[in-house]
């Protein structure tokens, strides 16, 4: 077998759920693999309702990128037996999870960590690819994960908590999501926070680093970041592919014809009234030249 072709696989206790490792030694995500098994399948024709299961901790990248390819993601909570349960209660082929399970119902009613193996190594065989090239589909929404220790049980029905939720999904403004849910094996909350404006900004960078011009949605993308200390990288990188390391300043500069004013506004210091010592009108010969004085 030649490097091109190398496969880690392993496979949890249970062997219920795998990890595949690629040809140059990196796991490969749990939602790229799952993408690309899809996809497979899809291109076979094997998706017969063009739908697919995944759970709430999927990345939202994966629903983008399975959407662009006419696929629904059905999401359910975490676990196998929900992902099976969705399945079977709206007749789908095949679910997964980031984190390795994958159940095919054509093989099995659950996960099977071997029956995914097989899966992975029969696309690379027909497709004659690395799992690399395989699984390059598409970036990942950066996702943030912690847990917190509880004490006591229903602590996601404190108020004060469901407020702090609800005022952090609001600060994300449409641009990301906050999962939080408690352990169903551990005293502890899961929280989940994943935003793609990171992920906008990096596509970006990368196509202005190219010298590809900016679509228009990007460019409202840009308008709407707040990462303003990227923002200003990226315009002083581009201006400087443009002209180097030059500076060019724009000099306004403006002729007042008079002084006189007919209001009397109380912060204004430069109106005058006619007749007072200080007042002036030019003439247009006087109005010129000024201008022939200004120009440069």
């Amino acid at each position: 077998m030649c490097i091109r072709d190398s496969i880690g696989i392993a496979l949890d206790g249970d062997a219920d759920r795998m990890i595949i490792v690629d040809e140059k030694g990196k796991e490969v995500d749990g939602n790229l693999l799952f993408a690309a098994i899809v996809k497979n399948w899809n291109d076979r024709g094997l998706l017969e309702n063009k739908s697919v299961a995944s759970t709430i901790m999927a990345n939202f990248a994966l629903e983008n990128y399975l959407s662009s390819l006419g696929i629904d993601l059905v999401r359910t909570n975490v676990g196998d037996r929900h992902l099976v349960k969705s399945m079977r209660e709206n007749n789908l082929k095949i679910g997964g999870e980031p984190s390795g399970h994958i159940v095919m119902s054509n093989f099995g009613t659950t996960g099977d960590g071997l029956i995914a193996s097989l899966q992975v190594l029969s696309m690379m065989s027909s497709e004659d690819r690395p799992i690399s090239e395989l699984v390059n589909l598409f970036e990942l929404y950066p996702q943030k994960n912690i847990s917190i220790p509880i004490s006591g049980n229903n602590s996601l029905n404190d108020p004060a908590v469901k407020k702090i939720i609800k005022e952090q999904e609001l600060l994300l403004d449409n641009k990301g999501r906050i999962i939080v849910r408690e352990s169903g094996t551990e005293p502890i909350i899961r929280v989940m926070v994943e935003s793609k404006e990171e992920a906008m900004i990096n596509n970006i960078c990368e196509k202005i680093q190219k010298g590809k011009r900016l679509d228009f949605q990007e460019g409202i993308d840009l308008f709407n970041t707040t990462d303003i200390h990227t923002l200003g990288k990226l315009a002083d990188f581009k201006k400087r592919q443009v002209s180097g390391d030059k500076v060019y300043f724009v000099l306004n500069r403006h002729v007042n014809p008079t002084n006189i004013c007919v209001l009397s506004c109380s912060f204004c210091d430069f109106a005058k009234k006619k007749g007072d010592d200080d007042a002036y009108e030019m003439t247009v010969e006087e109005i010129l030249n000024n201008i022939d004085d200004l120009s440069l």
